[in-house]
């Protein structure tokens, strides 16, 4: 897929993911809370990633150490954040191919109350489900939460899970039924 292709996937995405994380978006987000909608397409899967400043500050330092990402230190810190955007989720095929699935396309833009918005195209998990992970958790402080749901591509329910460290993965079954992962 082109990148032009794949960048205004992103963009149409947004539209969508604005609507799906509304109440999200509209609300001071948790500070220590991070939101992955996912949605699953038969030719790829899409993330969209809500984060608090202060979480994006853990994104771009695990120690905890690092700077809150606000309105005026964005654009700064914006190279970064993308950068460590590609290591945010890893989502590995259940098939028996098994393998980490490439990611297509990543844009990160701030929200309305500088909270960080992450929006991650991957390649299809081939028809077989998948394995989300956000390997982030077991190397942070514990007290941080990923919270994750899983549509398909008609909006029907495949999975949802609360992720804390030592429990930073959830496992995904096929989108048309078939059983590529257990459910969770």
């Amino acid at each position: 897929m082109s990148p032009r292709r794949v960048f205004n996937r992103l963009i149409g995405w947004l539209g969508l993911a604005l609507a799906l994380v509304g109440g999200t978006v509209a609300l001071a987000h948790d500070v220590r809370e991070m939101t992955v909608d996912a949605r699953v397409h038969p030719d790829r899967i899409e993330l969209v990633v809500v984060v608090s400043a202060h979480f994006a500050g853990v994104i771009l330092d695990e120690s905890g150490a690092g700077p809150a990402v606000t309105a005026e230190t964005f654009a700064v810190l914006r190279p970064g954040l993308e950068a460590r955007g590609r290591e945010l989720c890893v989502l590995r095929s259940a098939g028996a191919g098994a393998g980490v699935l490439p990611l297509t396309g990543i844009d990160v833009v701030q929200g309305t109350q500088d909270e960080v918005i992450f929006f991650l195209g991957y390649a299809a998990a081939g028809g077989e489900g998948f394995t989300l992970t956000v390997p982030l958790l077991d190397r942070i402080d514990a007290g941080y939460l990923v919270s994750v749901r899983v549509v398909d591509a008609k909006r029907r329910a495949l999975g949802a899970k609360a992720l804390a460290r030592g429990e930073a993965s959830l496992a995904v079954p096929a989108a048309d039924g078939r059983s590529g992962a257990a459910k969770e």
